[in-house]
């Protein structure tokens, strides 16, 4: 799971923007091989992508380039071709919110207190019923002292159905004493906005961490 806690840190603060981060990651994402594992660059397309884009997209492929996540192996008057150096990154790469997802699997992995640490979980709520009804994907789950632990990740502003959501499959499937905790980026755009969800969020019994891209891995464990 580790593929460089530093450089995946590096990624997740590239973007000033959450915008940015999404169009940057869908269009990188369309040069992936069938395999995924390596990036083929089709320089006139990528340019001209790049170009009409008001986000830099460039900048945000040279990051997994600089730090070592991708690395050059060939390159023609055509194309470029980067090896990726694991699959994890070719997921990071396929969906932008893959990105924090695993940085905070990775953090919990290192936290003594927290074992069985899945990333997308997916739940079917009635599983005695012949269709598939009501379906959840947990984003990251563990376990601590054997109650089970829900941690929703978000790239970008938090809305209060966010708190709703992450409370009501916690307490679906985990029961009451389940723990709940919502990692992001950006919490809210106003202060008032920022108080008023973390007030929420304490009398739901969630704890949030946020600034996610900007705080130092030690800060983001505590």
């Amino acid at each position: 799971m580790n593929i460089g806690i530093h450089a995946v840190h590096k990624i997740l603060s590239s973007a000033k923007k959450d915008d940015e981060f999404n169009t940057s990651y869908n269009k990188i994402s369309e040069y992936l091989s069938y395999d995924e594992k390596r990036l083929v660059i089709i320089k006139s397309d990528f340019n001209e992508a790049s170009s009409r884009s008001r986000f830099d997209i460039l900048s945000v492929l040279e990051k997994f380039i600089q730090n070592g996540l991708l690395k050059k192996e060939d390159e023609d008057k055509k194309t470029i071709t980067y090896k990726v150096k694991s699959p994890i990154v070719s997921l990071c790469l396929k969906k932008s919110g893959n990105v924090l997802e695993y940085y905070t699997a990775v953090a919990a992995s290192s936290l003594n207190f927290l074992s069985d640490i899945k990333v997308g979980v997916h739940i079917e709520w009635d599983i005695s019923s012949k269709y598939y009804e009501t379906q959840n994907e947990i984003d990251v789950m563990a376990v601590s002292n054997s109650l089970p632990v829900f941690i929703s990740c978000k790239n970008g502003e938090v809305r209060k159905e966010a708190l709703y959501e992450l409370d009501s499959v916690a307490r679906a499937l985990g029961g009451s004493y389940s723990k709940k905790v919502l990692v992001c980026t950006f919490l809210a755009r106003s202060k008032m906005a920022k108080e008023k969800l973390l007030e929420r969020a304490s009398d739901m019994g969630i704890k949030v961490v946020f600034n996610t891209h900007s705080i130092t891995f030690e800060k983001f464990l505590t």
